[in-house]
C-alpha cells in the first residue's frame, strides 16, 4: 500500500500557508515500516523565533493529502507544538568600542540560510551573540562569537 504524508509549520501566525509553510510531500511504502520518515522544509525568510504548530497528514492520496485544512476522506493528522529558532551571523566589530555589535544593543546580524552570498570566501557562521573582543583569530570569521 502506497501512502503520501505531508506536513505544514506555521509562522507563528495562526495559519498553515500551503504555499511557504508546506514540507516536499513524501510518498510511503511498506517497506518503511518501522523507520524514520522526514520530512523536508524551506524556511520562509519572514520566520520568528518562538514557539509554533507542526501539522502533519498521512494519507492514501496525494490529493487527500494537499492540504492542512478541511476533511480528509482517510488518514490521520496531529498537530505538535514546535520552537522555531532562528541562527543568525552577527557584524564582527567590538561592542566595547561602542559598534553596538551585540544582541542586547540591538547589533547588525542576518539570519543564516543564504548559501550563495558572502563579504568573501566563507558564507557567515551561526553566532549566539556578536563579537567578544573584535579579533577574528582563526582568520575565517568563525570565532565571532567569543564572549567578552
Amino acid at each position: 500500500m502506497l501512502l503520501y504524508m505531508v506536513g505544514w509549520t506555521s509562522n507563528r501566525d495562526g495559519v498553515f500557508d500551503v504555499a511557504t509553510e508546506a514540507a516536499t510531500p513524501v510518498s510511503i511504502t511498506s517497506a518503511d515500516n518501522g523507520t524514520d520518515i522526514s520530512l523536508d522544509f524551506t524556511t520562509p525568510d519572514n520566520v520568528l523565533d518562538g514557539g509554533s504548530y507542526l501539522r502533519v497528514r498521512i494519507c492514501s492520496t496525494a490529493t487527500t493529502c494537499s492540504t492542512p485544512h478541511d476533511v480528509a476522506t482517510d488518514g490521520e493528522v496531529e498537530d505538535h507544538r514546535i520552537i522555531l529558532d532562528v541562527a543568525y551571523d552577527y557584524g564582527d566589530a567590538p561592542e566595547s568600542l561602542g559598534y553596538n555589535t551585540l544582541f542586547t544593543s540591538n547589533g547588525a546580524r542576518h539570519r543564516l540560510g543564504n548559501t550563495t552570498l558572502s563579504l568573501g570566501s566563507t558564507i557567515g557562521d551561526g553566532d549566539t551573540d556578536g563579537f567578544g573582543d573584535g579579533t577574528d583569530d582563526n582568520g575565517d570569521a568563525t570565532d565571532d562569537d567569543t564572549k567578552w
